[in-house]
C-alpha cells in the first residue's frame, strides 16, 4: 500500500512538472519515469486533445490517468480495484499546448538533439530552485523528454518507441462497471500532500 502511495505521488509530480502532449499527432509510446533512484514505466496514448497514461508496477498497469486539454478535471482509475476518481484543479492544466506555455518562460535554446531517434529542440529553462530541460519534437508537437532538477531532486520523463498511429476513442474513457470512489491509498496521499 505504501508503494502505491509513492507511485501516486510520482504520477501527480508528472503533471506538476507540466508533462504535456500539445495538439499532438496521434501516437502511442512507452513511458520511462525516474524520480531520484526510483524507476517506473508505462504507456502513453495521445489523440488530439486527449492523453492517457498507464503507470505500471511490477509489470502490470496499476493506475491510469485520463485528461483533456483545458479541462480542470483529471480522471484516474485503478483496474484492480475497479475504482475511478478525479483530481480537480482551480486552473486547468495546459496539457496540450506546451509551446505557448514555454513561450512565456525564458529558456536557453541548446540546439538540435535526437532522443530515441526523434529530432528535437533542446531548451533549458530556469525554475524555482533548479532547472528543467525539454527536448521538444516539432513533428510530434510534444516534449519527448523532460529532465527536471528542483531543490536537489531530479526526475526524468521520456517517451520511447514512439509509434504514430490512430488511437481508439474508447481508450480515453473510464471503463464501465467501475465505482466512483477514491481508493484508500489515494485518500492517504491527499492527506499528506494535499489536493
Amino acid at each position: 500500500m505504501a508503494h502505491r502511495l509513492v507511485r501516486s505521488f510520482i504520477f501527480v509530480i508528472l503533471f506538476v512538472a507540466s508533462y504535456c502532449a500539445c495538439n499532438a499527432a496521434e501516437f502511442c509510446a512507452d513511458l520511462k519515469i525516474k524520480v531520484g533512484d526510483k524507476l517506473s514505466s508505462g504507456r502513453v496514448f495521445v489523440k488530439g486533445d486527449y492523453i492517457r497514461m498507464d503507470i505500471k508496477e511490477g509489470g502490470k498497469t496499476f493506475m491510469t490517468m485520463l485528461a483533456q486539454n483545458g479541462c480542470p478535471t483529471i480522471w484516474y482509475y485503478d483496474s484492480d480495484l475497479k475504482l475511478y476518481w478525479s483530481l480537480q484543479r482551480e486552473v486547468p492544466y495546459n496539457l496540450l499546448n506546451c509551446q505557448s506555455e514555454c513561450a512565456s518562460w525564458q529558456g536557453a535554446d541548446c540546439g538540435i538533439a535526437k532522443i530515441d531517434g526523434v529530432k528535437c529542440r533542446k531548451i533549458v529553462y530556469p525554475t524555482m530552485g533548479g532547472k528543467e530541460t525539454r527536448w521538444y519534437s516539432e513533428k510530434l508537437k510534444v516534449p519527448v523528454k523532460i529532465a527536471s532538477e528542483r531543490l536537489g531532486k531530479r526526475f526524468v520523463i521520456q517517451y520511447c518507441n514512439i509509434k504514430q498511429n490512430k488511437q481508439r476513442e474508447d481508450i480515453f474513457m473510464i471503463p464501465g462497471g467501475y465505482q466512483n470512489r477514491e481508493p484508500d491509498y489515494w485518500t492517504k496521499f491527499k492527506s499528506v500532500f494535499g489536493n
